[in-house]
């Protein structure tokens, strides 16, 4: 496998209770060109559990948010630290607008201002829905912590360490996982049968 960096965010997300979907294309409002693509949109409701018994516990920054519905607009970038694309950056070209309104999570005259809010700090909180901006990559970007303090920055190191404790720790509950893709069985793979440093070298690998 290679060229796998954004199918490991979105196991990352899935397994944190998000539902996701992947290269969504912002479409012109005018014209035939498309604007450009978020990696990973994803959508996390309130109350989310995923067994009754011995409960399943999301990464930290994602219980933060407590219980209210929080949408990610993710950027992935396998090598290198975590940055976001120009257009997502740039209030001109009104982007997250677009993606906001598509996805439809906040009522028409919402949307501006959470946008705006993206803009400058990274997230939307203290509100329901809330809304943040994530990237993945190989380090944390002091420059992007600077301008947006408020976006999450999630270094594969971070995505390892989480995946390989969570099969490790509930390998009862995931054992029956047939349909998953071939990425998921993969990481199923090796995160049960190696410890958690080999594991985390073994997943960069197939970035």
């Amino acid at each position: 496998m290679c060229g796998q960096a954004e199918g490991v965010a979105t196991w990352y997300l899935r397994l944190n209770g998000y539902l996701t979907t992947t290269n969504f294309i912002l479409h012109p409002e005018m014209g035939t060109v498309q604007e450009t693509d978020v990696d990973v949109l994803a959508v996390r409701f309130p109350w989310r559990r995923e067994t009754a018994g011995d409960e399943l516990i999301d990464d930290a920054w994602v219980r933060d948010d407590g219980e209210v519905v929080s949408v990610v607009v993710a950027e992935v970038k396998k090598t290198g630290p975590c940055r976001l694309n120009g257009p997502t950056r740039d209030p001109e070209r009104r982007n997250l607008q677009r993606v906001l309104g598509a996805l439809g999570a906040f009522a028409p005259n919402q949307v501006h201002t959470v946008a705006g809010a993206l803009y400058a700090r990274g997230a939307w909180r203290n509100h329901d829905p809330r809304a943040l901006l994530c990237c993945f990559g190989a380090e944390v970007s002091p420059p992007l912590s600077r301008d947006l303090p408020e976006c999450q920055q999630l270094t594969w190191s971070n995505v390892a360490q989480f995946i390989h404790r969570r099969f490790t720790t509930h390998m009862d509950q995931k054992k029956q996982h047939q349909q998953w893709d071939d990425l998921g069985q993969w990481l199923w793979r090796w995160a049960t049968s190696v410890n958690g440093p080999e594991f985390e070298r073994k997943l960069r690998e197939v970035l």
